[in-house]
């Protein structure tokens, strides 16, 4: 069953093209590509240059080993009744250099925040955050998407071709982007709606939603509260180091369209929404 929102990176393939209702003005694409140009500036001020990140993670790495070193030397040291005396002496080096790596971690991680702080709170970024609102706000008017839809995360797929022309994922850290879109109602037609396009599925031809039971991974938290703060806390949602969330269960939305079956994608705090709008109930598989 094809996931609606599935992107083929190799082709630039996107199978809710197939349901395209509308796309946004030309012009307004062109000015949101300006203005990503110009996020991606700041983010580069933002952040500590590639060269001292590496540094710092070097600094880490040296500064552990030193550590875990000098704890089996104090632990046999502690075992055997030798002389705290001898044993600082003959290893003041090693512990000036695991002090001084200590501080340059501290001073890095300072230099850092301080730097994301400045940019963050600057006239630059303030107004180019405005600026980026009101753009968005046109995007949804120009693809006439109502003040009252539902904004709604949903699981979508991005996989690329290999040379056999097998699909393989083209993320490497998770399974889905999570995508906020505008969802609502037009006519006869379920409509998700974003600042590119809407998408229309036909209202006649939605089937069933289907919990599936298992663990799922996914990128991005779009939500105001925090995946484990307010009503989000009871989804059990964790986050892995690497930005990677994972939520058990999640759900689709299945239906039929011109003779061929697909489905829609969706966190488990997204249910109540998606039954309203749908007026189907869960169905156990």
């Amino acid at each position: 069953m094809k996931n609606v929102f599935t992107f083929n990176e190799t082709t630039q393939e996107e199978v809710c093209k197939k349901f395209l209702l509308r796309e946004g003005e030309k012009t307004l694409t062109e000015r949101g590509e300006e203005m990503m140009e110009r996020q991606r500036r700041l983010e580069k001020k933002a952040t500590i240059p590639e060269w001292v990140s590496y540094l710092q993670m070097i600094v880490v790495s040296c500064s552990s080993v030193i550590l875990i070193k000098l704890l089996f030397d104090v632990f046999e040291l502690i075992r055997d009744g030798k002389d705290w005396l001898a044993f600082l002496g003959a290893n003041k080096a090693v512990l000036l250099l695991c002090i001084c790596g200590i501080i340059s971690f501290i001073g890095i991680t300072f230099y850092a925040k301080n730097k994301m702080k400045t940019v963050m709170e600057s006239e630059e970024f303030q107004l180019l955050k405005k600026q980026d609102e009101d753009l968005y706000a046109e995007w949804l008017e120009s693809v006439k998407v109502p003040a009252d839809a539902v904004v709604m995360d949903v699981f979508s797929e991005v996989y690329k071709l290999n040379k056999k022309g097998e699909e393989k994922s083209a993320v490497p850290f998770y399974k889905y982007l999570n995508l906020p879109y505008h969802v609502f109602r037009e006519e006869d037609t379920l409509c998700f709606g974003n600042y590119e396009m809407v998408c229309g599925i036909p209202l006649n031809g939605l089937k069933r939603i289907v919990k599936c039971d298992e663990k799922t991974s996914f990128s991005i938290w779009n939500k105001e509260e925090g995946h484990d703060e307010g009503k989000y806390k009871a989804y059990k949602i964790s986050v892995n180091k690497l930005g990677t969330y994972y939520v058990k269960p999640y759900y689709a939305l299945q239906f039929t369209a011109e003779g061929e079956e697909y489905q829609i994608l969706f966190p488990p705090y997204e249910l109540d929404s998606m039954r309203a709008l749908t007026g189907l109930e869960v169905e156990e598989v």
